[in-house]
């Protein structure tokens, strides 16, 4: 129970800082069922993509650095 208090005050948090508009830029380009979904879906698809580039442990390999664009990419696909 107190764990659920946590996590949701941490997701106000995040939810309370206005979607990027770098980001809905990188949904409308890379993420082509952004497009089909209604406005309310699209609002709920970037509180989503928020949470989980928030709270996902992100690490390249390879020599890769993630960049917002693949962060924001594969958050809208998950």
């Amino acid at each position: 129970m107190i764990f659920n208090w946590f996590k949701n005050r941490h997701r106000a948090r995040i939810l309370a800082t206005p979607f990027p508009e770098s980001w809905d830029k990188l949904l409308r380009d890379n993420v082509v069922h952004d497009g089909y979904l209604t406005p309310e879906q699209q609002q709920r698809l970037r509180r989503l993509v928020r949470i989980f580039v928030a709270e996902k442990n992100w690490e390249g390999c390879g020599g890769l650095t993630l960049t917002d664009e693949i962060k924001v990419t594969v958050a809208a696909q998950a």
